[in-house]
């Protein structure tokens, strides 16, 4: 390295360092990697502000959030006092019924307690409305007039010791005479009756058909015929003359199988058993529809000369006029108010 004296402006000599011009030499060489390296720093700068500027934006938002759920969570906690003062008025206002109700009974049991005979004028009233009211049950439910008319009458004699219901008691007596005058099917009777023909379908002959009918033609006597040699002979063509063979235009019975009779004879048996549990559970729709099949199905494929048949068709025509679901008059208003 050279030394060079430079010549201050004070007249002073000073020595200067060789490294000045190497810097200025490496300046101007890296100059655009100064340059670039000077924009990326100024880039990083500006990324680092607007991050701090963005978490500064974050953390204000996240301030307002914050306020907004302490509000929320004033207002959940108004909306929870409002109903629990809507639940605490509620019952208030039950507790104040039930107290006027409570004061209301008190009263009662006091005017009891100074009149015994009001009292047992009371439970009197309310064991005869019960006893009516189990037999206005008995008509509507079970259709058991007699169940009825026995409760009826217990309320009547019950009724007795009590003054101020004769007219209660007339009325009482009349709905026990119109119960007495209703007609009641003998439903026992009637059951065991179709549970003698189911027993006996079996029995029950079916139809031929349609068979040709044969008339005997009388032979005219002859001399060679007459005298008591041909006697037996005469005999015989007499009775003949006596046979007449019936059939039945409408008989559809005509060249059935075995497994055909079975059938029609097992569908008669389930009608006879469908009509005795109609009749049973008095279901008169149900009732009436199953017999009128049962005498069609008797005209179809039964022989109607038959007694056994002709007995069936006469219970069984005598049943349609029973009338299982009666009327009965209404008790309600034989009711002490």
């Amino acid at each position: 390295m050279t030394r060079r004296k430079i010549k201050p402006q004070s007249g002073h000599p000073v020595e200067s360092d060789g490294d000045e011009n190497n810097l200025s030499t490496f300046a101007a060489e890296h100059r655009p990697l100064i340059i670039t390296g000077g924009i990326v720093f100024i880039v990083l700068v500006a990324m680092v502000v607007g991050l701090q500027l963005q978490l500064n934006s974050q953390r204000q938002a996240l301030i307002q959030l914050s306020q907004v759920l302490k509000e929320l969570q004033m207002q959940q906690a108004s909306f929870s006092t409002q109903e629990a003062l809507t639940t605490l008025s509620s019952q208030f206002k039950w507790l104040t019924q039930q107290q006027k109700a409570a004061q209301v009974q008190l009263i009662a049991l006091a005017k009891q307690v100074k009149n015994p005979q009001d009292t047992a004028n009371i439970a009197l009233k309310a064991e005869l409305n019960y006893l009516l009211n189990t037999a206005n049950y008995r008509l509507s439910l079970m259709q058991d007039p007699v169940g009825a008319i026995a409760l009826l009458k217990a309320a009547e004699t019950l009724s007795q010791p009590m003054s101020g219901l004769e007219e209660w008691r007339t009325k009482l007596i009349a709905k026990v005479a119109q119960l007495e005058a209703v007609k009641l099917p003998n439903v026992k009777i009637l059951s065991e009756q179709l549970a003698v023909h189911i027993h006996q379908v079996n029995s029950y002959p079916l139809l031929q058909g349609r068979q040709q009918t044969f008339t005997p033609v009388p032979e005219t006597a002859t001399p060679s015929t007459q005298g008591w040699q041909n006697l037996p002979q005469i005999v015989w063509q007499e009775m003949k003359q006596l046979v007449v063979i019936r059939y039945n235009d409408t008989a559809e019975s005509t060249f059935l199988t075995q497994a055909q009779q079975d059938f029609v004879k097992q569908t008669l048996q389930l009608k006879l058993e469908a009509a005795k549990t109609a009749l049973l559970q008095k279901n008169d729709q149900s009732f009436q529809t199953t017999l009128n099949f049962c005498l069609d199905w008797l005209d179809r494929y039964y022989d109607k000369n038959s007694s056994v048949v002709q007995k069936l068709q006469t219970n069984l025509k005598g049943m349609q006029i029973v009338v299982l679901n009666l009327e009965f008059p209404e008790l309600e208003k034989v009711l002490i108010r």
